[in-house]
């Protein structure tokens, strides 16, 4: 299998602009999210492990009030300004009504890659697919 990295997202603690926290401007401690009531994907996404795997290592336990299994209705609780999540921080920079805060120490890292079988034969789809996606790409090369 060939994994052709696309680019890095950073994951961050994101809020309503309306948020309490929203107007932090230093990085926040775990320890300091205990008690603030979080919504987050379900444990069957792979952001999620890495959430719970980050919250363990700092032997911070954070409070989830509610868990769902989609992006779309994690940031519409967000948006409605009591609640948090942790997502890539591109969200909130893509939103007018979202911020991304800090941690430290920070969240995780991941890549985006697109994984293809090694000497396969590609369709025309298949091709044009990929060059789409390489189109994408961090022109940092990830």
């Amino acid at each position: 299998i060939d994994a052709l990295p696309l680019w890095d997202e950073s994951l961050a603690l994101v809020t309503a602009r309306t948020h309490r926290l929203a107007r932090r401007r230093r990085a926040l401690s775990p320890a300091e999210l205990v008690g603030e009531p979080l919504v987050l994907l379900s444990r069957a996404f792979a952001t999620r492990e890495s959430i719970d795997r980050y919250f363990i290592e700092q032997d911070a336990r954070p409070t989830i009030a509610i868990e769902t299994n989609t992006v779309t209705a994690v940031l519409e609780l967000v948006r409605r300004g009591r609640l948090a999540t942790v997502l890539p921080d591109a969200v909130a920079r893509e939103s007018d009504d979202l911020c991304a805060l800090a941690l430290d120490p920070p969240l995780p890292s991941r890549t985006a890659a697109l994984l293809t079988r090694k000497g396969a034969y590609r369709s025309v789809a298949a091709r044009a697919f990929i060059a789409r996606a390489l189109a994408y790409r961090d022109p940092s090369g990830c």
